[in-house]
C-alpha cells in the first residue's frame, strides 16, 4: 500500500521471517530483496536498509513500513 503526503512516499512492505541455524532471514514479498541478522529485529533492521539502498533515488521521499505476515 502506497501512500503520499506533501512530496513523502510512504510504502508498506511484507515480510516473512524464518530461522536458520543461528541467523535469522526477513524477506520482502513484494521486492526481490532479503536482509538477516542475530535476532528477528536486526533481520528487519536489515532488511529495511537494503529496501532503502533498493530505492536510492527515492530515499529523501520514502518512508518505509515492514509488516510481517505469518
Amino acid at each position: 500500500m502506497t501512500f503520499c503526503y506533501n512530496y513523502l512516499m510512504v510504502q508498506t512492505f511484507h515480510t516473512t521471517v524464518t530461522q536458520r541455524e543461528d541467523k535469522f532471514i526477513a524477506e520482502c514479498l513484494e521486492v526481490d530483496a532479503y536482509g538477516e541478522g542475530t535476532t528477528r529485529e536486526e533481520a528487519m533492521m536489515d532488511l529495511r536498509e537494503t529496501l532503502m539502498i533498493h530505492f536510492e533515488e527515492m530515499r529523501p521521499f520514502l518512508k518505509i513500513y515492514l509488516r510481517a505476515v505469518d
